[in-house]
């Protein structure tokens, strides 16, 4: 009835969900006082309720139920809401009446809330069909058993600032709060029961299978006339600072933030563990070129060393590939990502090793095949940088999204064999070494992410507010993998599972191609040697590097490469 308490409501987000014209206000409260509230305002008011409650009624095609919520303790609540109750029973006789009554707590401080609470009940077993009462204090219980940290520890509140807590000393209510420094969690409350509301008339706003409406509590009633008070329960609570904040690509479900935190890092543990990755003691590489999926690689796997205890020993490896504007900004994040981390970094440059940067190499053959240069070099660069930092195991960003376009992409090829390679978790440039192939190119390189989506470490990256680089390389326009990379954007917006889809249907592909006899596989992958000037892996004599690097050197010194 207060204009004041109206006037903070209809200037919240809420105010969508009320028509002016159904407001009923006055300038004044009733000073927490039944009689005023009953008598007062409701000879004043009546009548303007009555044709306001008219006006919804006659809009309604099936008119179930009324429903009335009020607060027992004040004075408005109490005897304004037991004036409306009789009002409903004389006006709806054959329609049934629920109330949500919220009462005060023992320590209430408001003097004439038993007064208010005593004749306010009095009315609702006159008047009301169902009540379903609900307790302060019972509340406050609740929502501190369901968020100890957030209501015991000060820090765990100021971590988790969507958690919103009010200090009912510094505001103007009335009722349990009024005169207290208590800290109350206000919205957690009004949440919980919202929510019981909310599944309570499920059934009448929903269509559903078992064809029940809101009155069937009512009716089985019947044989208790005298039993109008109602326990409640729902199950699972949850109160605000958990309601749904974002919806999971992967599997569409509505999650809150810390939900998505702890499935998101769990399946990447999961994956992990079921591929037996690593071994304790291990040290591994972590790919990193600053974008999303090397940041939150490089913070997963910190994270789940620390928390699993796999007894890893994490290094960042970095590879230069001198692309002016892009590739030395991205470096740039990387190595705060190395303060950040505390990780030790080490870059390998294109230039050291080969003599060519990319922006030389695009200033002398164009863009058109300019990413065939760049990933034989960066293939290399990889396995030459871990051998010097003398690393037991390789962990790149591929996330499933990388996977699914290179199963495409050799479908389009028709590569069945190399469709076998990229669908493992877990692949070496070598099987295993020899006498005559240097030990590091059996180094194995895994996949962390081969059954994480893309979008959901975007999403991860920006909750988490992590420091990572997001344009894209500017050579990379023309390059194959974009037309598979569109080609999947449109199948995800049709079907959301269509990246774990096409990841599985590329290892079911691999397990068939690999149970063929030779004779029925078609085309292979030659059989590797070692290069013979720079004894990397090689299908001939020399490797696809120094073919590559052959033709860049036209004219100008050759350049060798070595491990050095």
């Amino acid at each position: 009835m207060e204009e004041g308490v109206i006037n903070q409501v209809l200037a919240s987000p809420l105010r969508t969900l009320f028509s002016d014209d159904q407001i009923v206000s006055s300038n004044s409260g009733s000073g927490n006082n039944w009689a005023v509230g009953y008598a007062t305002y409701g000879a004043s008011h009546g009548q303007a309720i009555e044709e306001a409650l008219r006006i919804q009624a006659e809009q309604c095609d099936s008119l179930q139920a009324f429903f009335l919520l009020s607060s027992l303790g004040g004075g408005t609540g109490s005897g304004l809401g037991s004036f409306v109750i009789e009002l409903l029973a004389d006006c709806y006789p054959d329609v049934y009446r629920f109330s949500v009554p919220v009462c005060p707590s023992e320590d209430d401080d408001v003097v004439t809330s038993p007064y208010n609470t005593m004749l306010s009940l009095a009315k609702l077993i006159e008047s009301a069909d169902c009540v379903l009462p609900v307790e302060n204090q019972a509340l406050i219980d609740i929502c501190n058993k369901i968020s100890p940290a957030k209501s015991r520890d000060p820090n765990a509140q100021k971590a988790n600032s969507s958690v919103t807590i009010i200090d009912s000393g510094t505001k103007p209510y009335g009722g349990l709060c009024a005169g207290t420094r208590k800290k109350l969690p206000f919205d957690e409350m009004n949440n919980i029961v919202a929510n019981l509301i909310l599944n309570v008339t499920a059934s009448m706003r929903f269509e559903g299978s078992m064809n029940v409406d809101i009155n069937d509590i009512v009716t089985n009633l019947v044989p208790f006339p005298q039993q109008k008070f109602l326990f409640s329960s729902m199950t699972p609570l949850t109160v605000s600072a958990d309601r749904a904040q974002l919806k999971r690509p992967k599997t569409a479900q509505q999650l809150c933030k810390d939900c998505f935190y702890a499935v998101f890092e769990t399946e990447i543990h999961n994956t992990i563990v079921s591929a037996r990755l690593f071994r304790p003691g291990d040290r591994v590489a972590i790919a990193a070129s600053g974008g999303k999926d090397s940041t939150v690689l490089a913070h997963t796997m910190k994270l789940l060393n620390e928390r699993y205890n796999y007894g890893l020993d994490l290094v960042l490896l970095s590879i230069d590939e001198g692309i002016k504007g892009y590739r030395d900004d991205s470096l740039d994040t990387v190595k705060r990502n190395q303060v950040q981390y505390g990780l030790p970094l080490l870059i390998v440059s294109y230039e050291e090793l080969y003599g060519w940067s990319m922006d030389k190499i695009v200033a002398q053959i164009g863009t058109k095949n300019n990413c065939t240069f760049c990933g034989v070099f960066r293939r290399q660069a990889l396995d030459r940088g871990a051998a010097r930092l003398k690393v037991d195991h390789i962990v790149t960003g591929h996330n499933a999204d990388d996977v699914a376009e290179t199963v495409l992409m050799n479908l389009f090829r028709g590569d069945f064999a190399r469709l076998v390679r990229c669908t493992q978790i877990t692949t070496r440039t070598l099987d295993s070494g020899s006498d005559d192939s240097p030990q590091y190119l059996a180094i194995p390189r895994s996949k962390p992410f081969k059954y994480t989506y893309e979008k959901e470490i975007v999403m991860y990256a920006y909750f988490k507010q992590l420091d990572y680089f997001s344009t894209e390389c500017t050579y990379a326009v023309e390059a194959y993998r974009g037309h598979a990379r569109v080609f999947l954007k449109d199948l995800e917006k049709v079907r959301p599972s269509a990246v774990m889809d096409i990841v599985h249907s590329g290892e079911a592909f691999g397990e068939v191609y690999a149970s063929l006899p030779e004779d029925k596989q078609g085309t292979k992958v030659k059989k590797q040697g070692v290069c013979e000037r720079c004894g990397y892996i090689a299908s001939n004599k020399l490797c696809k590097a120094c073919v590559l690097l052959e033709t860049l050197n036209k004219g100008r010194a050759s350049v060798d490469i070595s491990l050095t």
